[in-house]
């Protein structure tokens, strides 16, 4: 895949018949680097609600990998990224609320919807 930039996400972001992948193209999307652009691309109404869930996922899998308490013996975990993405997380939880909920999976609302102050009621 190439190197995720503005010009990728913008197209992407504006062609619902465009993907990264048909599965997991969160886990595609969840580079430390991106943050910055995912958070930017998260806010924008302009982006459709789906790809705008699947940017919040991408979030999600970034504090569910960098984040110390669940990646303790992960060499690649970087608790300053964790601790970026979950600060907009929780400074964001009513969109994570709003658009979110269909498309983060289970196992990372499990793991992070505490972190951010909300509540997981489903079962893994």
């Amino acid at each position: 895949m190439p190197e995720m930039n503005e010009e990728i996400l913008e197209a992407w972001g504006s062609d619902e018949g465009l993907s990264f992948l048909s599965q997991d193209e969160d886990l595609m999307m969840a580079d430390a680097a991106s943050l910055p652009l995912l958070q930017s691309m998260v806010r924008r109404s302009d982006i459709p609600t789906l790809k705008r869930g699947v940017l919040l996922s991408a979030i999600c899998v970034l504090v569910f990998d960098n984040v110390p308490d669940w990646d303790d013996d992960e060499p690649d975990c970087d608790p300053d990224v964790g601790q970026e993405a979950l600060s907009f997380l929780v400074e964001h939880k009513a969109l994570v609320r709003e658009i979110g909920e269909d498309s983060i999976s289970d196992y990372l609302k499990e793991v992070v919807y505490p972190l951010i102050g909300l509540e997981f009621e489903g079962e893994i």
